[in-house]
């Protein structure tokens, strides 16, 4: 959990707000519950209008034109293109890109829905990765490429998808379904963070629960970098398959969700022969994940909670051959809130208490916690977000203050600019100890985005 976890804490330098009170409400699991409990919410978080009945029943109800020129029209006025420049500059400049977007969803056919999108990204030879890998480099990514079919109370949908389990933002009690891509800066929304996996769902909704199945063939790890990635890859070429339920019931205004998951570690550990130097491989082990989620709605206060049990997991990052270690069980827990105010000002907060990995060969444990507080605004008709993020991490221990601002200038173009601040600590390698907050750095970053 070693990488994964030093990761957050890194991104905790460029965090913003990640959703509303409100939108925290409808996850994914919740697609269809518009069309079978009349919920107030008519839009998933991803902007796709799930109460597709009402929609299908008038493009039924309304003329059509059958000639192929109507119909290409029609299929080209649901595709949706982008381009926008990303500049990151600490004491250096760490973030240097422009990403191509292309976008395409449609309801096909009555019950039976498509989506894809996809991002080209083009790293300029002075960004973080491009220095890395010793050159610049373009690199290809899909985010969804799935399709959708529901019939009566159920929903299945195969395809390149996230999923995501818990309910507190930030942590990672339970939200490990999907590996985390560290490639992608962590900006406004935490889902820019998953993997997309390809995977097959299926969720079935009734009047006061529901139940969710999901299996993918193929499990994958976090991913660090785009070249060079051999060890990874071959670690990922000898993992099997995943599979994992999730049920929720729901009372007036509480909900409580049960899962469990077989799973492998997202984090792999790093295996080393001390009598050969030159062997270097990556291990992931199975595991089991037992989990519960809490949420409690009063009136305009969210109370939130995850509850996590972790079979057979080991907490060295790194494995000595000929120097067996036996796994542990390990349980986590995440407590948070959302508040919305009567003026529209968005707050959350939200702990994450677990065990950190050892990165050295001292098996004593590492208990930390993770502390996250967020605030958001709009303003100017909503064309103007401002949001702010702070966040602590005991060990390795880091704090971080991040300001953002989004501004949409017309239907096509917008800025987004933001500055950071970090304080972190530095080892003493003689000591095995850690200093005090001692490093400190600020870093500004400008994006300019345009669509049609």
């Amino acid at each position: 959990m070693f990488f994964r976890l030093v990761y957050v804490a890194i991104l905790l330098s460029n965090f913003s707000l990640h959703v509303s009170a409100e939108e925290s409400l409808l996850d994914d699991d919740e697609l269809f519950t518009d069309a079978y409990e009349n919920s107030a919410y008519e839009d998933d978080v991803s902007g796709i209008d799930y109460s597709v009945s009402e929609g299908w029943e008038l493009a039924d109800s309304s003329p059509q034109d059958s000639s192929s020129g109507a119909h290409t029209a029609s299929w080209f006025k649901k595709i949706r293109i982008g381009f926008s420049g990303d500049l990151s500059q600490g004491q250096k400049l760490e973030i240097g890109r422009l990403n191509f977007n292309l976008k395409y969803e449609d309801a096909i056919w009555p019950n039976a829905y498509i989506k894809l999108d996809t991002k080209f990204t083009y790293f300029h030879q002075k960004d973080d990765l491009a220095e890395t890998a010793g050159a610049d480099y373009g690199h290809a990514k899909v985010n969804d490429a799935w399709f959708q079919y529901s019939y009566e109370r159920c929903v299945a949908k195969v395809g390149y998808q996230s999923l995501f389990w818990g309910v507190v933002e930030g942590s990672y009690a339970l939200d490990i379904i999907n590996p985390l891509d560290t490639t992608e800066p962590l900006l406004t929304d935490y889902s820019e963070l998953s993997q997309s996996q390809g995977l097959m769902l299926v969720n079935c909704y009734f009047s006061d629960s529901d139940f969710e199945l999901f299996y993918l063939s193929d499990a994958k790890i976090d991913k660090y970098s785009h070249k060079s990635r051999t060890l990874f890859d071959q670690l990922e070429s000898s993992l099997n398959d995943e599979w994992g339920v999730r049920y929720s019931y729901h009372l007036e205004g509480v909900d409580f969700t049960l899962m469990y998951a077989h799973l492998y570690e997202n984090t792999p550990h790093l295996k080393v022969d001390l009598l050969d130097p030159s062997f270097l491989e990556l291990q992931s082990f199975r595991y089991d994940l037992i989990g519960l989620s809490f949420s409690w709605a009063i009136e305009r206060l969210l109370i939130e909670a995850d509850l996590a049990y972790k079979q057979d997991q080991y907490k060295n990052q790194i494995l000595v051959v000929g120097q067996p270690v036996d796994p542990d069980d390990l349980f986590e827990i995440a407590l948070g809130f959302e508040y919305l105010t009567s003026s529209n000002h968005q707050f959350s907060a939200g702990v994450w208490f677990f065990d950190a990995r050892e990165e050295s060969f001292d098996l004593r444990p590492k208990h930390s916690q993770l502390w996250s507080f967020s605030w958001r605004k709009q303003y100017l008709n909503d064309s103007l977000s401002l949001s702010l993020l702070g966040g602590w991490v005991k060990r390795p221990e880091r704090f971080s203050l991040t300001a953002l601002a989004d501004y949409e200038l017309d239907d096509y173009w917008m800025i987004s600019s933001s500055i950071s601040h970090v304080n972190a600590t530095q080892s003493n390698h003689d000591t095995q100890q850690s200093l005090p907050l001692t490093a400190s750095e600020f870093s500004t970053q400008l994006s300019v985005k345009w669509q049609y």
